[in-house]
């Protein structure tokens, strides 16, 4: 029961995941305490990936779960698979490119190079209110959340922002945490929020404490399955 809770909320629910598997599940322990399970692994979790043709080695540093709140941080270490056929090399390089456009770090990168809304982005400003109702302040300038400084790069964060990608439309209709954005829009649409309002990130799009984030909606479904290189780019 526990590594199906695990492989769910650590795979993701995207299309990627059912085509991944952990080839290693008995390597991972459990604590249950009342609703919230943590995971533990002294191993590099080994995922394979059909869909996008990797074989993850992960060095899971923490995984928490309670309710649909999901929280993990890990280092991963991708090896490409072998493929079978010229077919096979053709979609894992199509599912690679279809997973990182519409992903926060493509729209991290957006953000860096100043192409966010050439590339079907638009940003909203707001706050969740205790009912994750999002509440609506204003539009925001991709301009306005990258800042330069004496050769760093932070990303600013003061209010929750709404992400739409319109190039993509929202395929997937799992349960999960603020299922009525899921419902009502016909796009990819995440919400973004922070635990401080200035966080360092690098030219690639990765940030240096990912864990002082908070993702719901499109973004929070996606898990390990569509976790590419930091180096990738299409």
């Amino acid at each position: 029961r526990n590594i199906k809770k695990f492989t769910h909320a650590f795979l993701g629910e995207t299309d990627n995941s059912q085509k991944c598997t952990i080839i290693n599940p008995q390597i991972i322990d459990f604590v249950n305490e009342k609703d919230l399970l943590k995971a533990y692994s002294n191993e590099l979790i080994v995922i394979e990936n059909k869909a996008t043709g990797y074989r993850v080695h992960f060095l899971l540093e923490y995984f928490s779960m309670q309710g649909d709140q999901v929280s993990f941080s890990g280092k991963p270490y991708f090896e490409s698979l072998v493929a079978g056929s010229e077919k096979e090399t053709n979609r894992w390089i199509k599912n690679r490119r279809y997973t990182y456009y519409g992903s926060l770090r493509h729209f991290f990168n957006t953000l860096l190079i100043g192409s966010a809304f050439n590339e079907g982005y638009k940003i909203v400003s707001g706050q969740l209110d205790h009912n994750n109702e999002f509440l609506f302040k204003g539009l925001v300038s991709p301009q306005d959340l990258i800042k330069r400084e004496k050769g760093k790069i932070y990303l600013n964060l003061k209010n929750t922002i709404q992400v739409v990608y319109t190039r993509e439309k929202d395929l997937s209709r799992t349960l999960g945490n603020m299922e009525k954005f899921k419902v009502e829009n016909e796009y990819q649409t995440s919400y973004l929020t922070s635990r401080i309002a200035r966080m360092q990130i690098n030219e690639n799009g990765v940030l240096f404490r990912p864990d002082l984030i908070r993702v719901y909606g499109f973004w929070a479904r996606e898990g390990v399955a569509d976790f590419l290189p930091f180096d990738y780019l299409p």
